[in-house]
């Protein structure tokens, strides 16, 4: 019981019988009587134990909200996963244990209770017919109670007093706990359904890609646009970048961001991936006085990047390996290409990023950190960088310390600086980012010989394609894509850029 002594949970497993003088067990020697534990003491160990569990529900609640590998798909996920089953267990079994304490002292309360009502009836004067197996005495009505029958009633009244206060106190712990027991074992089963509902999700996807694009697929490039564009643009400007038929049948994926409002624009709805608080992106705003740029929000960025996944699952659900899957993406795209990359807990092909920046860099050291293995990347994350020397947007004196902060992180960084290139790009920059894709993707040449082999051109079904022709989303404007959209439902589609839609117009 909870005031008999301490519980099996904390005996110590070389406990033994005492010995005798001889060194022998002593058998006939009876054992010493356990006294009862202060029902005060087991009310404050509950309490205690009872703010332990808060503590443990508060720490797992706010791991639901910042730890955002907790809900993910990968081997750092199921790690936290499991920890957090573990102490689901934990919990469970100390809210059980507080509950039973919680019992045991209600039983205790009653029967101290009981035995003061005795000790308290014990004191009403008997009647004379009661009085015959008393001794008599001449002061016998001014002696009676006896002074020892009115200390016992009145030690055993304030002992169920006691009693029911630490039985009321350890009630109210058990209830604490049990409720801190709950929030924990919530907050698990949640984060297991939004790993089963991103997996349910990818193979939904990855199906409607593989019927809409009937082909065998060996590598993919994702590409993400920028800040108040689409991807159609983009389609037209990449048109010529091509893989070698090494490669193998290239699939282009183009996400479209959503309209969210833009600080930049008056609150205007712009496609955006996160909100960006000021232009220019740069160490110190000048004014009066000169101050620090205002950052993204982390969450937003994690929302993002999380969608950015979901595309990535997608791809691997339909079969292709994460390390041939490449990341690119201009300006506000290219940003979120470095996170997307970083907190990825498989290695990807890389991402090459074009008149990007670092948003969040200390969120993303921190993501990065949690995302690698234990024992490191086999091979590190590899990066393009390409700015322009006359870039007003994003400073490019920040972009090259960004890259060396990057390559602080453990990444393998290319940074080309290009002299008379601004925020944009241009065939040079094209050029660059076509020969680190079939780096990347293709590998070296094989050889001259194979090289003759394969003048005869890389466009078709089994080789690099212009991205227009092999994008992720061909096919989903046609009727069959469109039905199997709305087959799937809005609200739990991931990856709303299988439907082509035409480009918006820039004001």
């Amino acid at each position: 019981s909870a005031w008999s002594g301490p519980s099996p949970a904390r005996l110590q497993v070389g406990d033994v019988a005492p010995a005798g003088a001889d060194g022998q067990l002593a058998e006939e020697q009876e054992p010493e009587e356990v006294l009862p534990r202060d029902m005060g003491a087991v009310a404050e160990e509950a309490e205690l134990c009872a703010h332990h569990l808060d503590l443990v529900a508060e720490d797992v609640q706010l791991r639901m909200e910042e730890d955002d590998l907790l809900p993910t798909i990968g081997e750092r996920g199921d790690e936290r996963r499991v920890r957090l089953r573990g102490q689901v267990d934990a919990t469970r079994a100390e809210a059980e244990r507080l509950a039973a304490e919680a019992e045991e002292l209600a039983a205790r309360a009653v029967e101290a209770g009981e035995q003061a009502d005795e000790a308290s009836r014990a004191l009403i004067p008997p009647e004379p017919e009661e009085r015959d197996g008393l001794p008599e005495s001449d002061e016998e009505e001014e002696e009676w109670p006896p002074k020892e029958m009115v200390e016992l009633a009145e030690r055993l009244q304030a002992e169920a007093v006691q009693a029911a206060a630490s039985a009321k106190r350890t009630a109210a712990a058990a209830e604490r706990g049990a409720a801190s027991a709950e929030v924990v074992r919530e907050a698990s089963e949640s984060a297991e359904a939004e790993v089963r509902r991103r997996g349910d999700a990818a193979v939904r996807v990855a199906k409607f890609w593989a019927g809409a694009r009937r082909e065998e697929m060996q590598c993919a490039i994702i590409w993400l646009h920028g800040q108040g564009e689409s991807e159609a643009s983009w389609q037209t400007k990449l048109k010529g970048v091509t893989l070698p038929e090494r490669a193998g049948s290239c699939r282009w994926i183009w996400p479209r961001a959503q309209l969210q409002p833009c600080s930049t624009r008056g609150g205007v709805l712009t496609p955006q991936w996160f909100d960006t608080p000021e232009f220019p992106i740069c160490r110190v705003i000048r004014g009066v006085p000169d101050r620090p740029r205002i950052d993204e929000d982390p969450k937003e960025l994690t929302r993002a990047t999380t969608r950015i996944h979901a595309a990535i699952e997608a791809l691997e659900a339909e079969g292709l390996p994460s390390d041939r899957i490449a990341l690119a993406g201009f300006g506000q795209g290219a940003a979120l290409v470095l996170h997307a990359v970083l907190r990825f807990q498989r290695p990807l092909a890389g991402g090459a990023m074009l008149s990007g920046w670092m948003p969040c860099k200390e969120a993303l050291r921190k993501a990065a950190e949690n995302s690698t293995p234990p024992e490191g990347w086999e091979s590190p994350p590899e990066f393009l960088w390409c700015h322009g020397a006359r870039d007003g947007v994003v400073e490019p004196g920040l972009a090259a310390e960004s890259s060396r902060v990057l390559k602080e992180m453990g990444a393998r960084v290319q940074f080309r600086l290009f002299p008379e290139l601004s925020f944009g790009v241009d065939e040079e920059v094209i050029r660059t980012l076509e020969t680190w894709l079939v780096d990347r993707l293709a590998g070296p040449e094989p050889g001259p010989a194979a090289e003759e082999g394969a003048e005869g051109g890389v466009e078709g079904e089994e080789g690099g394609r212009p991205p227009g022709s092999a994008s992720g989303s061909a096919g989903a404007g046609s009727a069959a894509g469109v039905e199997a959209r709305q087959a799937a439902g809005p609200a739990d589609d991931p990856a709303p850029w299988t439907e082509r839609r035409p480009p918006l117009r820039r004001a």
